[in-house]
């Protein structure tokens, strides 16, 4: 069986916030895409991931809290949703990408994403 991989979003460049439940709230600019993995032309798994830009010069005791922090909320561009720091500048979304619209709704059904352990089936889609 063919598998393919397509690009269903990408945003490049936006700007937006990355939080956390005690309050953390910092300016960051980001990329994100999202694949969707085809088996035999059908589809399966959706990957998720991305990378920040930290607007400010982060202080060490905030690079130590993000990274000791399991979820962090991403909000940017229309979009909400929950990620995983692989390092300062690279995440996975973990769960859905929630589309909002003024007042905070949804626009569209949320997005799921797959877990990011797992490897993608076309490799070379990984740099945005």
């Amino acid at each position: 069986m063919n598998n393919e991989t397509r690009v269903t979003m990408r945003l490049a460049n936006e700007a937006g916030t990355v939080s956390n439940s005690e309050g953390l709230n910092l300016q960051v600019s980001f990329d994100l895409i999202e694949l969707q993995v085809l088996v035999g032309g059908v589809a399966d798994r959706i990957y998720c991931y991305g990378c920040l830009r930290f607007r400010n010069r982060l202080e060490p005791s905030i690079m130590s809290l993000l990274r000791s922090q399991s979820r962090l909320t991403l909000t940017g561009d229309g979009i909400q949703t929950d990620l995983c720091l692989h390092g300062l500048n690279s995440f996975s979304v973990m769960g859905t990408i929630r589309e909002m619209r003024e007042g905070g709704e949804a626009k569209r059904q949320d997005s799921p994403c797959a877990d990011p352990t797992q490897p993608l089936v076309n490799e070379e889609l990984l740099h945005i």
